[in-house]
């Protein structure tokens, strides 16, 4: 299953290109808690791939009351392998609010869990979702096992698993919006003519 998964993923990576930007496939909603954390500590949620996707943006409902950085992470289901990280710069603000990062590619697969988790080298609010709720769309389901705990900034690392739900969007390239690149047109052009000229000369074998 993951081996077919990654086979379609890549080539839809190859021969493809997004027109505009990723749309939302994923959401949990509004938190309605709020949760303080510490300068080097944060938290993530766990979610269950149930559908290859290629998530190009993640967001989280943070605020930074006196500003700083987030940094964006995608765990492995242990908690074991941080498998991306990105940085983002937050303003000063006291209104936690989705924070969206920039644009990457990372392959989910079919039957794995990953955490979607933030942390922020300042003080930081993260919203929360009070009672848990089961969630899927698109995929993709919220795991109410409860979310982790991280800690340093500049190394993260899980500290110890928690029991609520975190507010998590994640965005995905929608298939109606790739065009395939003038390369790969290229590409698939030269295959078509090596197939029938292959297939021409066995014919022509008596």
């Amino acid at each position: 299953m993951k081996k077919a998964c990654m086979m379609g993923v890549l080539g839809l990576a190859i021969l493809t290109i997004p027109s505009q930007a990723g749309m939302i496939v994923f959401d949990t909603g509004i938190g309605n808690a709020t949760s303080f954390r510490p300068s080097d500590f944060g938290a993530g949620q766990p979610i269950l791939v149930m559908d290859c996707t290629i998530i190009t943006n993640m967001a989280m409902q943070v605020a930074m009351p006196n500003g700083g950085n987030i940094e964006y992470m995608i765990w492995n289901a242990s908690n074991s392998v941080l498998l991306f990280s990105e940085e983002q710069a937050v303003a000063a603000s006291t209104t936690p609010d989705f924070v969206v990062s920039s644009s990457f590619s990372f392959d989910v697969l079919a039957g794995d869990t990953y955490f979607f988790g933030v942390i922020g080298d300042n003080n930081l609010y993260i919203q929360y979702i009070t009672p848990s709720k089961p969630i899927t769309q698109n995929g993709l389901t919220a795991l109410l096992t409860g979310n982790s705990n991280y800690q340093d900034f500049k190394m993260p690392a899980v500290v110890k698993p928690g029991f609520v739900e975190i507010p998590l969007q994640l965005y995905a390239e929608a298939a109606e919006q790739q065009t395939p690149e003038p390369a790969s047109w290229l590409t698939l052009g030269a295959g078509a003519i090596f197939l029938f000229m292959k297939a021409h000369r066995r014919q022509a074998v008596p």
